[in-house]
């Protein structure tokens, strides 16, 4: 994927703190559109949670920043196990 592709968001689902190694990060479960026209679920982390709750239906994000929940169903390969 290009670095310079971006998604729309279109809907802001659920915003979630998680505590890793002592750090606190924001995590933000979105719906967005890419550039292919393609809807997917997707998560946005922050480490500012302002910035977190500033994010909204149609925000243009950096499709790099954007965790997709399909991701291994479009690359068919299991990441855990390598059978």
């Amino acid at each position: 994927m290009k670095s310079n592709q971006y998604c729309t968001v279109l809907d802001v689902a659920k915003i979630i703190s998680k505590d890793i190694f002592g750090l606190t990060l924001w995590e933000c479960f979105i719906t967005h559109i890419n550039d292919n026209n393609d809807i997917a679920d997707g998560a946005v982390y922050f480490v500012n949670l302002n910035d977190a709750m500033n994010i909204d239906t149609g925000d243009n994000l950096l499709m790099e920043t954007v965790y997709d929940a399909d991701i291994n169903q479009r690359n068919n390969r299991n990441n855990t196990f390598n059978k």
